[in-house]
């Protein structure tokens, strides 16, 4: 009696089916380790991207302070409070709050780009301590934050107005 190829051993049976669940089941678990990375990349781009608005935020409180003290000779600390959207309370803010801005040092400046007569004593250099804290808040939950305290050195100079033009400066039209 001859065999045809048609019939098969029936340990072969339903091998195929097998192995394509496997190969099915490799790749469901390669899938969803993907959105696993995927979702924790995500999170760390989300992590990066408010921790440099809040040191940024704080940076720029800083130069808040700054400008406070040489412009109108504030010394005290101040909050502002930063909206993104104003009437959308379901948006973060961030909140900038600086400490009082104190000077800590003084010394003489030789190389200070102020002309004075050999009468006058001579200008001062002075360094200044400071702190400013960024806080990125939903309502009332707090998200994030970032501190930064720094020291800074302020040095006396004319205007480049006044260095350049001794006469009445007029903005008017």
């Amino acid at each position: 009696m001859i065999r045809s190829n048609s019939t098969r051993p029936s340990s072969q049976a339903g091998s195929a089916y097998v192995i394509v669940i496997f190969v099915l089941l490799l790749l469901t678990i390669f899938g969803l380790s993907l959105v696993y990375v995927t979702q924790t990349e995500r999170q760390i781009g989300d992590n990066v991207r408010t921790e440099t608005k809040n040191f940024f935020a704080a940076d720029a409180g800083i130069d808040a302070s700054v400008a406070m003290l040489l412009t109108r000779n504030q010394y005290e600390g101040f909050t502002v409070d930063l909206l993104t959207s104003p009437n959308d309370q379901s948006v973060a803010r961030y909140d900038v709050e600086t400490n009082r801005i104190t000077p800590v040092l003084s010394q003489p400046c030789a190389l200070c780009d102020v002309s004075t007569t050999s009468m006058d004593p001579p200008p001062m250099k002075v360094n200044h301590d400071t702190e400013v804290r960024a806080i990125k808040r939903l309502g009332n939950l707090q998200l994030a934050q970032k501190r930064i305290g720094v020291q800074v050195e302020l040095q006396p100079r004319q205007t480049t107005a006044d260095a350049l033009y001794d006469g009445p400066l007029d903005y008017g039209p």
